[in-house]
């Protein structure tokens, strides 16, 4: 047997057959909402514990515990700030 597969979403979405159905899952979901909430801390929310390398060497947020901290990012190199 050897059936063509579709092309494009459309073709697959219009599709009937079991073998070439997409399927989304709640799980799918969730583990995104999850994402969203990791990503986008709200204001007056902890901040998330992290470690990055520096030009000082690894740094973790809780190096500063207990001290006043500015946190800057920019949004990439070559962009507009």
């Amino acid at each position: 047997m050897n059936e063509s597969k579709p092309n494009n979403f459309e073709e697959l979405s219009n599709n009937n057959s079991n073998q070439n159905q997409v399927n989304l899952s709640n799980e799918g979901l969730q583990q995104e909402d999850e994402v969203e909430r990791v990503c986008l801390p709200e204001i007056g929310s902890p901040a998330p514990k992290f470690t990055a390398m520096t030009t000082f060497g690894r740094r973790s947020l809780t190096d500063y515990r207990g001290s006043w901290l500015v946190f800057f990012s920019h949004p990439g190199d070559f962009t507009p700030v």
